[in-house]
């Protein structure tokens, strides 16, 4: 640790000291004392490397909060359909593992923030678009299998874009068109969303 009266700071990596002037060594001692006085008092404050591993504390609390200063965290909800047929308009596909279920209620308010689908078969022919949904309605973030993207696609969306409240349902739709091949191949659709909390 430094003492700030030799001119000098040790800190982020330790927190200074400060030995006060007094009316003796300099006249103008209040003001030097103060100030210095204030800077130990931030630097107790904030602690020893503040910013940990980022450039800058505001880049170390954005990583944890999002801009807004709020503290989200990201869910993903999985759903599937075997056998994807051709000539699909914004079909609901079922949630993972369940049968016939096609929306989750959300416990929290919060947004839909990324998709990704994924082919066990390489797409052959046409595309599959899926679209993320609250409360059946499409929020028109997509993922798309086509002649770019044949077994996996996946997109993002700033928080916010597509926001929904406690208790709303959160669900996939598929459409397909009349060329989509192979008919065999399973998809499994990931949505991401997060919650505010």
């Amino acid at each position: 640790m430094a003492d700030l009266n030799a001119g000098a700071t040790e800190y982020p990596g330790t927190i200074d000291t400060y030995t006060e002037e007094t009316a003796g060594e300099n006249t103008d001692y209040k003001p030097v004392n103060g100030g210095a006085n204030a800077a130990v008092a931030i630097q107790g404050e904030l602690g020893v490397n503040p910013a940990g591993t980022k450039a800058t504390v505001v880049a170390r609390l954005d990583q944890e909060h999002d801009s807004d200063g709020e503290h989200s965290y990201k869910v993903p909800f999985m759903f599937e359909e075997n056998n994807t047929a051709a000539n699909q308009t914004a079909v609901a596909i079922q949630l993972a593992t369940t049968d016939a279920i096609v929306e989750v209620e959300l416990p929290w308010a919060g947004s839909v923030i990324g998709i990704s689908i994924s082919s066990n078969a390489s797409r052959s022919a046409g595309s599959a678009i899926v679209d993320a949904t609250i409360n059946g309605t499409v929020t028109g973030l997509q993922a798309t299998l086509d002649g770019t993207n044949a077994d996996h696609h996946s997109a993002t969306q700033a928080k916010d874009t597509d926001s929904f409240s406690a208790g709303d349902l959160i669900g996939v739709k598929i459409t397909t068109d009349a060329s989509w091949a192979p008919n065999t191949a399973d998809l499994v659709v990931v949505v991401f969303v997060s919650f505010n909390e």
